[in-house]
Parts: structure tokens; sequence; C-alpha cells
């Protein structure tokens, strides 16, 4: 039986084979099939194990199944078992010499085993040889090294973060090592950081970025509770503590545009388009039901906007509470109702009272209410007088140039339904109300310097309007910040009119029949002195008139009239009704001795208007 060396036998050649039944076997023949038996039966694998490789095995194609787990290093493993993360360790414990086919990018060779091929990706060029694309399109691919060099974290530099160790080195390594602008991650740890000296001595602009709850500790942080305050608190505010992200801009490498200024952190939002504001649909409306059938299109429809419509008895429209709205939204029906009355996009389904309607024209009108920028803050039920949370808090130094907090640009271009407004203020609930602890602008100052005006409006029609119970309360003492003490305020309101156009200083009227327009209250009625009401000339040296405390009136015309022409001092009236225990002066008071009459100073006329003149003495 001849074998040919590749895996192929031959039954032995004529007359040997095939075997004749009578025919004598020549022992020639008989003796070198056996042996090509047994050379071919040395060549095979046993199934006992027994008989190894002598040679590298071609499989043809065909795969090697029913693998066992392998236990030694030299024993091979199926690819279900190598895909797996816990087979790479077992190998790589083991030294498993597996052919990973990955190449060495600086000495080119071939890692034979995966424990070699772990350490080189431990390795500092590990990164480098790991690829990472972004998903979408135009992605381009980078390493993973550079993806993850993106932001610096202090513990690339050996930040331990147990809040015992200490972390200044890796702190200060961190930024060192971060780029002009950028930034330096501090993650949250229990323990937190301890720093026994300030990481950052503001030599570059670094943006850093603290986990929420991240706690600093150490000589590193200062003393903010005293307003010396360093690394993790406020440049501008050392009283504060930084807790999420905190970015510090040097605006002294940025130039401003011409016209414009620089902004640091911003953001912009693209508004609703006019198109995209209304929809025209058809449906049907019947009396007796709040659901409108057979709608043409409820695509982009949604609960709170208006619907308008030209239908007897149909709500105009013309205002946000005057509207009927959409309370639910079907594949072709809408259930509406009227506003609630606050003009929030709220109602009720409510029946249609009108006639019913087929195949209607409305126009659907957005509501679409949107806000840039929210920023909200819980309190909890926590109320004690150590207990006090700002929303916002912004800083504004100024030892040299001026400036603003903050610039509110309201730009109207054209005429709106309602009104616009440049700061709203608003809320709910009434806990402390009627307590009067709820101030919609509280303006204060410390410092020794007050405020020049603590509210200026400039170049509008309308300088305050109040709509409340008690539109201005104006507290008569004042803390003075120079001397620390409690002063009474110079003036409660004061008009400063401008001399060649002056209008009324006060206009108004009775609210009610049988209510007074203006009432004052005298300081005590013990003694009362003082003036209620006291009228000055311009150059504020002499008196006109005044009305005293104790209820007198006195003018001081004609001697400081200034050379008024009109019957200056003069009291004009259609009546006056004297009552007992009471005196009235006219004229000048006389001083000479004699007892000559001073005619002119009281003037009677009769009913045919002839004049009566009679002399005063005094």
């Amino acid at each position: 039986m001849p074998f040919d060396g590749s895996g192929n036998f031959s039954p032995p050649s004529p007359p040997a084979f095939p075997a004749v039944s009578g025919t004598t076997v020549n022992s020639t023949y008989f003796n070198a099939t056996i042996n090509d038996i047994a050379a071919g039966l040395s060549n095979c694998l046993t199934q006992d194990g027994q008989a190894s490789w002598k040679a590298s095995q071609n499989s043809g194609g065909y795969a090697l199944t029913g693998l066992v787990t392998p236990t030694t290093s030299d024993a091979a493993a199926s690819k279900g078992y190598v895909d797996t993360k816990a087979s790479l360790e077992t190998l790589a414990a083991t030294g498993g010499a597996v052919l990973i086919g990955a190449n060495d990018a600086t000495s080119g060779a071939l890692w034979t085993t995966v424990q070699g091929y772990i350490d080189y990706l431990k390795a500092s060029a590990g990164a480098s040889a790991m690829g990472f694309t972004q998903a979408g399109a135009s992605a381009v691919t980078r390493t993973a090294q550079s993806k993850l060099r993106d932001q610096v974290n202090v513990r690339d530099y050996g930040a331990v973060l147990d809040g015992v160790t200490d972390d200044y080195a890796a702190f200060l390594a961190a930024y060192n090592a971060c780029p002009f602008g950028g930034s330096v991650f501090v993650p949250y740890t229990a323990g937190g950081a301890y720093l026994s000296a300030n990481p950052d001595n503001g030599s570059k602009a670094v943006r850093w970025v603290f986990d929420i709850g991240v706690k600093l500790a150490g000589v590193g942080m200062g003393t903010p509770g005293s307003g010396g305050g360093t690394f993790g608190s406020l440049r501008t505010n050392p009283w504060l503590r930084v807790n999420g992200a905190y970015t510090y801009s040097d605006l002294t490498t940025l130039t401003s545009p011409t016209g414009g200024a620089v902004v640091g952190d911003s953001s912009e939002f693209k508004s609703l388009a006019a198109a995209a504001s209304t929809k025209s649909i058809t449906g049907t409306i019947t009396n007796g039901s709040s659901v409108m059938t057979g709608v043409s299109s409820t695509v982009g429809v949604y609960p709170g906007d208006a619907i308008l419509s030209a239908v007897s008895g149909w709500p105009t429209g013309t205002t946000r509470t005057n509207c009927m709205r959409v309370v639910s939204v079907g594949a072709n029906t809408i259930t509406f109702g009227p506003d609630n009355g606050t003009g929030s996009g709220v109602a009720t389904a409510t029946a249609w009272a009108g006639s019913t309607t087929a195949a209607t024209s409305f126009t659907i009108r957005r509501r679409h209410w949107m806000a840039g920028w929210y920023t909200g803050l819980d309190t909890g039920t926590v109320d004690n007088i150590d207990v006090h949370y700002e929303l916002w808090n912004p800083v504004l130094n100024i030892t040299g140039a001026a400036g603003a907090i903050t610039e509110y640009n309201l730009n109207c271009y054209a005429n709106t339904a309602d009104y616009s407004r440049a700061i709203v203020i608003t809320g709910s609930g009434d806990g402390t109300a009627g307590a009067g602890k709820v101030l919609g602008i509280d303006i204060q100052r410390g410092g020794a310097v007050q405020w020049v005006t603590g509210v200026s409006v400039r170049n509008a029609q309308v300088g305050l309007f109040a709509n409340a119970k008690y539109p201005i309360n104006i507290d008569t003492t004042y803390s003075n910040n120079s001397t620390g003490g409690t002063e009474t305020i110079g003036y409660g309101v004061h008009f400063n009119n401008a001399p060649s156009s002056k209008g009324a200083l006060f206009e108004g009227g009775q609210l009610v029949n049988g209510a007074p327009a203006l009432v004052l209250w005298r300081n005590t009625d013990t003694s009362p002195t003082g003036r209620f009401i006291q009228c000055k000339d311009a150059a504020d040296t002499n008196e006109l008139f005044f009305v005293n405390s104790d209820g007198g009136i006195k003018t001081y015309a004609p001697s400081n009239s200034n050379g008024s022409t009109v019957a200056a001092g003069s009291i004009e009236c259609n009546g006056i009704t004297l009552r007992g225990g009471t005196n009235i002066q006219l004229g000048q008071t006389k001083t000479a001795s004699s007892d000559a009459p001073i005619n002119g100073y009281l003037t009677l006329y009769d009913s045919a208007g002839a004049a009566v003149k009679v002399a005063t003495i005094a």
C-alpha cells in the first residue's frame, strides 16, 4: 500500500492486488504492503494523544472544533474563548504564546504574547496605537492619546484625592501642562483634595472644572471665610468658593472689535419663523361637543396653541385670554376649550355652545414661549436665619475704568401685540408675602460711599408705573455708611425741573368721593411745630407761604414777591366764613403812635359794584 507522503495511500500494484482466491501470496509483495501500512499509520495522529505533529498542518479550509478551555500556555483555544476579556487575562497570566498580529510601531517586532501586547498598551506609547473616530459624517480619525489630551485631569499627574495626601504638586503640574485657555478637570472623590499651596498663580487663563461636590482643604485654599480665599475662590470676590466650572479669562490678550465688545460665555437661540407661527386647517365643530372632527391636518398642532376662526360666537383671539385653545390632539381631531383667563395656554375642554359648522377654516396660532437661559434653585424646607441662598451673584470691581454689571438691550424694530419688557420680575406663592419679607428688588450698598442714585430711569414716557396696594412707601430714616449712624432723609420726593419748561409736579385726584386726595399727619399733637407745606422762591431764600403744623396759613407777599405784577400775596375766594373765636388781619399792621386811619387795605364791593374802603387801625 504505497504512501506518497502527502497523506494519500494507494493499493499495491498487481499481481499483489487485487488478491485472487487460490493464488499464493508472494512474500515480497506482502512484506512491502505491511511496511506501507505501518509507515502510514505512524504518520497519523492517534485519538489517545500519543503521537504529535511532525510538521505544520493544512486544514484545507476546515475548522478545528470541539476545543476545550485551555489550561496551559501551549493549549489551543476556541475563537469564542479568546474573544472574551477574561480569556485574554488568563492567557496573559500564563504567558500564552498567542499570535495577535500587531506590530510595534517603533521596532516592527511581532508581538507573540497577549501579556506583551498588554504591556505595550499600558506603556506611554500605547494610547498612540489605538484609534478614535467620532460619530457622524466627515469625522476624522485621531489616536486615543490625542482624544484623551483634550482635557487635563489632575489625576493624570498623580493626584490622590483622599483629603490627606498633599496634591499640590499634582495640581501645579496639571496647571503648567494645560495650554492657555484650556481646561483642568478635578473629579469628585469622597476624600477631596488637600493642597499645601495655591497651584494657580494666575499667570495664564485656565478653566478649572470642579465636579459637583468636590471638597478642597489646606493652606492653598486661603481664608475665604474672611475674604482671603485663593485657590477655588473667585478673584473678584474671595469670600466665595467655587463648586462647578470656573473660568478665568485674560482680557489683555483680546482686542475689542470697532464699535463692539468681547464677551465670555455666550448663548444664542433662533426664534420661531413667521411661516411656522401659524397653520391653516379645516374641521367641523358641533354644538354640544368640545371635539373638532375631520381636521385636515394635526401635524404641528400642540396643546396650548390658540385656535382662531371667524365663526360666529368664536373668541376673537385678539388677546391671550380671549381665545380658544387646543386641549389635546388626536389623529384627525382636536379637543378645545377657552383659555382659563391667565393667557398661559391652559384650557379645559368645554362644549361648543354655538352652531354646528362643517368643514370650516381655522387658524392655529402656535404658543411658543421660550427661555434662552434658565437657572433654578430649590431651597428645600430648612428655614433659619443662618440659611441663605442666592441664585445669581455678579460682581464688578471698579478701580478706574467705568463699567456696568449687567446690560439689557431690548431692541424694538416693529410694533408688538403685547408688552415687550427688558426685565420681568414675577413669582408665585404667599408663604411670607403677608409678613413683608418678599422683595422684588432690594438695592443696598456697603462701604463708606452711598449710591449716587439707587434707580435711574431716563428717556422714558413713564418713569415709574406702579399697580400696587401701596405704590410708594418711603422710610424717613436711613443708615449713613460714612458715619455708621441712622439719619433722617433729606427729602422724600425731589423734582428737578428744567426752568424753561415746567409742568405740574403733582397730578392726581380723589380715588372715591368722600376721601381726601392728600393727607398729611403732623408729628405730635403736643406743642406741634414746623410746617406741613412750605413754598419758597426760586432762589430758595424767602418763603412765599406755608401751612403750619397747627393749621395756620401764612403768606409773606408782597414784601418778597420779587416784582411780581400779579396781585402778590392775595387770596381770592368766593366766600369766607369766620366762626366764633377767630380773628382776621388784613393789610399792614399800624406801628405809628397816632390813630390816623390807613386807607386802601380792605376793599369791599356793594351789589352795584362800587368800592367801599374800610380803614384798618393797629
